[in-house]
């Protein structure tokens, strides 16, 4: 079992918030609906809400935080509850290519490409663990509250 050296999680404020209103949308428009009929005399299905519900929740559940876990073996991020998630294991990662960088805000939060082909996982802007893996050029940006202590743990285990 490999033992957890490094642990954060964020939490997507914006993702919390934009959720609850539309529920609370969902909720007040789609439960005045039911009852009511159409020109042609159907009814409102009240299955609508109940699956509008049931996406929105799914989709919060996809992204509501993100977490950074580095182990012995591996570097992991993860949003939600785990479906979108990215493993790097130890041993590739180029210990010359770690730095600290701040990526543009105009990437976006989230899992993202920039244009090019590098990807970055954040919750918020600021600072990140940028590095790149032995057999590729491409660079990987991790946004870390503690950066500096991300990157102090994973050149101690590639030392």
């Amino acid at each position: 079992m490999a033992k957890v050296l490094f642990l954060e999680k964020q939490h997507l404020t914006l993702v919390w918030v934009v959720s609850i209103l539309i529920l609370l949308l969902i909720s007040i428009l789609g439960f005045s609906a039911i009852g009511s009929v159409n020109d042609k005399g159907e009814e409102f299905p009240p299955f609508i809400i109940i699956f509008n519900f049931a996406l929105i929740a799914f989709l919060f559940l996809l992204s509501y935080n993100f977490q950074i876990r580095l182990t012995t073996e591996e570097l992991e991020v993860k949003f939600g509850i785990g479906i979108l998630k990215k493993s790097f294991p130890v041993r590739e990662i180029n210990e010359e290519s770690i730095q600290i960088v701040t990526p543009s805000k105009w990437y976006g939060i989230g899992w993202r490409y920039n244009l090019n082909g590098d990807m970055i996982f954040n919750a918020k802007y600021g600072k990140a663990v940028c590095f790149k893996l032995k057999n590729t050029d491409k660079k990987y940006y991790v946004g870390a509250d503690n950066y500096e202590l991300l990157k102090q743990k994973i050149l101690e285990l590639k030392a």
